[in-house]
Parts: C-alpha cells; sequence; structure tokens
C-alpha cells in the first residue's frame, strides 16, 4: 500500500508539471513583451516587439486596474523606421484597445509607450488581452504579457512639474 502511494503521489507531480509546459512555453514565446518605467505621479506602460521584422501591424487590447491607474496617452516609439498610423479606443475605463498599421515591419525594440497617472497606492497590473489581440503574420508567436508593479499617489509640490513632457510631433507630409 506504501509503495502505491508513493507510485502515485509521483505521477500526480509528473502530470502537474506538464501541465505546466506548455503555459510556461506560451508567454515566453510572445511576440510582445511590456515593461514600465515610473516618472512622478505618472507611469509608462512600454509596449516592446520580441524579434525583428515581424510587427508591421496588429491589434493590442491591454486591461488595467482603473482604480489604480488612469489612461492618458500613447506614443510609436523608435523600433518603427516608420512611424505607424494608430488609433486608441479609451472609452472604457480599464480597457484599452489599440490598432496600428506601418509600412515596414519594425525592428526587436520599445514599439509603443502608453502613459498612466496614478490615482491610489496599490499594486497595478497591466496585461494583453490575448483572446482579443493579434500581430499580423506572427502564426509562430502568441500574443501575451502582463506586468505588475506597486505605485502610490505622491503629493506634489509647487516646483515639481504636474505631467510628464510630451514629446513634439513628428512632421508628417502634406
Amino acid at each position: 500500500m506504501k509503495k502505491n502511494s508513493k507510485y502515485l503521489v509521483f505521477l500526480l507531480v509528473f502530470t502537474m508539471l506538464l501541465s505546466l509546459a506548455p503555459m510556461s512555453k506560451a508567454e515566453s514565446n510572445s511576440i510582445l513583451s511590456l515593461d514600465y518605467e515610473k516618472q512622478g505621479n505618472f507611469v509608462d506602460v512600454i509596449i516592446s516587439a520580441n524579434a525583428k521584422g515581424i510587427v508591421y501591424d496588429g491589434k493590442i487590447t491591454l486591461d488595467y486596474d482603473k482604480n489604480l491607474l488612469s489612461y492618458k496617452n500613447t506614443r510609436a516609439e523608435n523600433a518603427f523606421k516608420d512611424l505607424p498610423e494608430f488609433s486608441v479606443n479609451s472609452n472604457e475605463a480599464g480597457k484599452i484597445i489599440l490598432a496600428f498599421a506601418s509600412s515596414e515591419a519594425a525592428d526587436a525594440g520599445k514599439i509603443f509607450k502608453l502613459t498612466f497617472e496614478v490615482l491610489n497606492k496599490g499594486k497595478a497590473k497591466v496585461a494583453i488581452d490575448s483572446r482579443n489581440s493579434y500581430v499580423s503574420d506572427a502564426d509562430n508567436f502568441t500574443v501575451e504579457s502582463s506586468i505588475e508593479f506597486d505605485v502610490e499617489r505622491k503629493s506634489v509640490t509647487p516646483s515639481e512639474p504636474s505631467e510628464p513632457e510630451k514629446p513634439a510631433e513628428p512632421d508628417k507630409p502634406h
């Protein structure tokens, strides 16, 4: 009886480890990843392409904690050789839909930066909703990533800027 119990425990542990393997592989095979940078009462969430020459158009749906963060703006980053056309739907608090298209695929690196204002103290989570996101021609990759970070609303003194500086808009041909 004791021998059978050890065998059964071994089989259960082995089965559980096998079931976790696909989840680990999926996250590591994502075409996109998320990172963040804190700046006073603001947090920049950075979306990066993990492979060169694949990301040129798609739709990224991000979920975030609306009690801790308030969406402010999005800008394209330098991994795109040709700045993409993009639109952001932020009508629903806690969800952002970012649709984009570029004439050239991005290099590996930062593709978008989304700025959020910190509202309260807590552990904020921002995640790509993989069911409602895609990157064209990224068939061998998943589209998923999430990050968590601590946030806390700080009081602003009069000498501090109230919002981060916004970069100048690039000149567009007419």
